[in-house]
C-alpha cells in the first residue's frame, strides 16, 4: 500500500515537471513565432516606409554603400578578389541576422537602408565567390563566427531582446574580418581603398543623420563607420609608404 502511495506521489511529481517543460517549451515557440511574424510584418512596413519616404540622405546612404559593393564585385569579375566563399556565407548570415536585429529595433529609416544595402551586399559578394570559385577554406575565425551565429539564433528562438542578435552579430564579424585587417596591416597595397571608403561615408551619413537617445539606434551605425573607417586609413598607408621610399632614394 505504502509503496502504491509512493509510485503514485512519483507519477504526479514527473506529470507536474514534464507539464512544466512542455509548457516552457510551447510558450518558446510561440513567442518564436510571434517574433518571426512581427518581423516579416515590420519588413513589408519598413521597405513601404523607406521606398515612399526616400530622403536625400537615404539616397546618398543607398549610393554610396550599393557602389562599394558594387566595386568589390567588379574586382571579383577581374578576378582580382578571390573571397573565401564559406567566410563570405558566415557573413552573409550575420548580414541576415543583423538586418532582422534592426528591423526588430524598429531603427530609423537611414538605417535600415544600409542594412538593407548590407545584406544584398554579402548576398552579391556570395555569388561572385560561388560563381566565379572563390577560396574554399575554413579556419578558426569561420567557427568562431559560426558558434556566435548559433548563439544568437537561440536567442531568436528564447528570448526577445533584439539588441543582444545585433551585439553577438557585429562581435562575430568583428572576428571573421581580423585576417582582412592583419593582411591590411601589413600589405596596405592588398586593399580596394574605395571598397572600404564608400561604405565608410555611408556609415558616418547614417549616424549624422540618426536623431535619438537610444543606443540601439546607433549602434549598427557606429560599428560600421568605426570598422571601415580604420580599414581606409591603414589602406591609405600605401601611399604614405611609397613618400617614404621615394624620399629615402
Amino acid at each position: 500500500m505504502l509503496g502504491h502511495f509512493y509510485l503514485a506521489e512519483e507519477s504526479k511529481v514527473s506529470a507536474y515537471f514534464t507539464s512544466g517543460f512542455e509548457r516552457l517549451f510551447l510558450a518558446n515557440v510561440v513567442r518564436w513565432k510571434s517574433t518571426r511574424r512581427s518581423i516579416g510584418e515590420s519588413h513589408h512596413l519598413h521597405i513601404y516606409d523607406i521606398i515612399k519616404s526616400m530622403t536625400f540622405t537615404n539616397l546618398a546612404i543607398l549610393l554610396f554603400a550599393s557602389i562599394s559593393y558594387l566595386i568589390g564585385f567588379y574586382a571579383i569579375l577581374k578576378r582580382g578578389y578571390r573571397p573565401n566563399l564559406f567566410t563570405r556565407i558566415v557573413f552573409l548570415c550575420l548580414a541576415l541576422n543583423n538586418l532582422a536585429s534592426v528591423i526588430k529595433l524598429d531603427n530609423q529609416y537611414s538605417t535600415l537602408v544600409l542594412a538593407w544595402v548590407t545584406f544584398l551586399g554579402s548576398l552579391l559578394i556570395f555569388f561572385g565567390a560561388f560563381i566565379y570559385k572563390g577560396e574554399r577554406l575554413w579556419g578558426r575565425n569561420e567557427t568562431v563566427s559560426t558558434i556566435l551565429l548559433s548563439i544568437s539564433f537561440l536567442f531568436w528562438i528564447f528570448t526577445d531582446i533584439p539588441l543582444i542578435n545585433l551585439s553577438i552579430g557585429l562581435i562575430a564579424h568583428l572576428l571573421g574580418s581580423l585576417p582582412t585587417v592583419v593582411r591590411v596591416i601589413k600589405k596596405p597595397e592588398s586593399e580596394n581603398i574605395p571598397f572600404w571608403l564608400l561604405f565608410a561615408i555611408a556609415s558616418i551619413i547614417t549616424l549624422l543623420s540618426t536623431h535619438s537617445g537610444n543606443i540601439k539606434d546607433y549602434l549598427f551605425a557606429v560599428y560600421f563607420c568605426i570598422f571601415d573607417s580604420a580599414l581606409t586609413i591603414l589602406a591609405f598607408r600605401k601611399y604614405f609608404n611609397k613618400k617614404v621610399l621615394i624620399i629615402k632614394n
